[in-house]
């Protein structure tokens, strides 16, 4: 078949009573997937998503414990911290791969007034994780909420 014949077959199916009804069903199937795609742009939903927290900057030559009196690795890892996020859209599927990264807070931005305490408060905290995850992300909760370590003593109390 020559292209002249195959376009003269295709203008006759279009324009038999069979064809018109073909061509406005793709017409709403059209519609209906822009709809769709518009409806899913607006869906909020809820993650949690495990992200590993580090510390930068640690002085060297100390040796730094949890609360609980757990050691912390001289890298500064803290370990993973649980982030419950509510995000609205398609695009937070595709931007959760900047989440495997870890989170690196610096020593010197959050040591307190003591020597040797790092306390990071849960509005520090926010603020950290909404840097981290993006503006579009609005955090529901994390655990655990406080993060605090101390510089190992030896004595004994």
């Amino acid at each position: 078949m020559a292209e002249g014949e195959v376009r003269q077959a295709l203008k006759e199916k279009i324009s038999s009573k069979r064809g018109r009804n073909f061509v406005t069903f793709l017409i709403f199937v059209a519609i209906s997937c822009g709809l769709w795609v518009v409806m899913s742009l607006n869906d909020t939903t809820q993650r949690e998503y495990p992200i590993h927290v580090a510390v930068a900057d640690l002085p060297s030559g100390r040796s730094y414990r949890h609360d609980d009196n757990t050691p912390i690795d001289s890298d500064g890892d803290l370990g993973v911290y649980t982030v419950l996020v509510k995000e609205r859209g398609l695009f937070h599927k595709f931007s959760s791969k900047k989440r495997t990264n870890p989170l690196v807070v610096n020593f010197t931005d959050f040591n307190s007034s003591k020597e040797g305490v790092f306390f990071l408060t849960s509005a520090k905290m926010e603020f950290v994780l909404q840097e981290y995850l993006g503006n579009d992300a609005i955090i529901v909760t994390w655990k655990p909420s406080i993060v605090s370590f101390k510089e190992k003593t030896d004595s004994v109390i």
